[in-house]
């Protein structure tokens, strides 16, 4: 996760709950342009041990999948 106020500084973190419904749902969804407006509230939980990170700060993050053990 990145955010706007440290841009070349990673943060990690762990989903902890994905909505199973869309905040913004265009009329039709027929095609990949407009899947892609789909947006589902995400939560993740990060260690923050540095203070850096205050909420309501805008972040980007990339959820990478792995393989439950």
């Amino acid at each position: 996760m990145f955010v706007d106020s440290f841009p070349d500084k990673p943060f990690s973190g762990k989903v902890t709950s994905i909505s199973n419904k869309a905040e913004f749902t265009p009329k039709t969804i027929q095609t990949k342009d407009e899947r892609v407006k789909l947006m589902f509230a995400v939560k993740i939980v990060i260690e923050n041990q540095e203070q850096s990170l205050k909420p309501g700060m805008p972040a980007d993050a990339e959820i990478i999948l792995t393989e439950k053990k």
